[in-house]
């Protein structure tokens, strides 16, 4: 899946972004819908990536979208 599809799934009008918010996406893999979240939340958000495969994590960018 691309990011831009993750982001599609969680786009609706129950997810208000017009301030800064804190999220956790656990068990994110590679950082799919991390990267998806960031590109949806108001910038200097903060998305906790968590997992298990620290190889994995390696792939999220720091800073994603200013967030």
């Amino acid at each position: 899946m691309r990011i831009d599809e993750a982001a599609a799934m969680l786009d609706n009008e129950y997810f208000h972004t017009a301030q800064q918010m804190a999220w956790a996406d656990l068990g994110c893999g590679s950082g799919t819908f991390t990267m998806a979240l960031a590109t949806l939340l108001y910038p200097g958000s903060v998305v906790h990536a968590i997992d298990n495969n620290a190889a994995a994590l390696k792939q999220i960018p720091p800073g994603y979208n200013q967030v």
